[in-house]
C-alpha cells in the first residue's frame, strides 16, 4: 500500500482496530472476572469496591480442588457429551440442509422461516411450553 493511502487509512483503521479491541475486552472480561473471583478467599467477595486483580496466593484452592473431588473425571464426562451432541447435532443437520437446498417441497419456505426462528428465542422461552408437553 502506498504510503499516502496508508496515512488517509490510518484514522479508518484506528477506529475499526479501536472497536474491536472494544468488543473482544467486553466479551472475555466474564472470564476474567470468574479467574478473579475463583481466586479470592470468601471474605473478600463481598469488598466493596471489589478487587479487579486477581490473588495468585490462592492458586492452591485448584490443587486442593483436583485432589478432594473427581474434576477430571466430571470434565472428561463433560466433555463426551459435548463432543457427542455435537457430532449427533452435525450429523442431523448436514442432510436436513441438503434437502432445504436442493429440494422444494409443500411447507419449505415456511419450514426455512420457522427453523431459525426458533433458535433465536431464548431458551427461557421455551421452559413452559416443554413443561407442558413433558407433562
Amino acid at each position: 500500500m502506498p504510503r499516502r493511502r496508508l496515512v488517509r487509512a490510518a484514522p479508518q483503521l484506528l477506529v475499526v482496530y479501536g472497536l474491536g479491541s472494544l468488543f473482544v475486552g467486553v466479551a472475555i472480561f466474564p472470564v476474567y472476572w470468574m479467574l478473579v473471583t475463583a481466586l479470592q478467599n470468601g471474605n473478600d467477595l463481598f469488598l466493596y469496591p471489589p478487587r479487579l486483580l486477581p490473588n495468585l496466593a490462592e492458586l492452591g484452592v485448584f490443587r486442593k480442588l483436583f485432589e478432594t473431588q473427581l474434576m477430571l473425571l466430571w470434565i472428561g464426562n463433560t466433555a463426551l457429551v459435548a463432543a457427542g451432541v455435537a457430532v449427533l447435532s452435525v450429523g442431523l443437520a448436514i442432510p436436513a440442509a441438503y434437502a432445504f437446498s436442493r429440494f422444494r417441497f409443500a411447507g419449505g419456505t415456511t419450514l426455512q422461516f420457522v427453523l431459525p426462528l426458533t433458535q433465536m428465542l431464548p431458551s427461557t422461552v421455551l421452559i413452559v411450553p416443554l413443561f407442558i408437553l413433558s407433562r
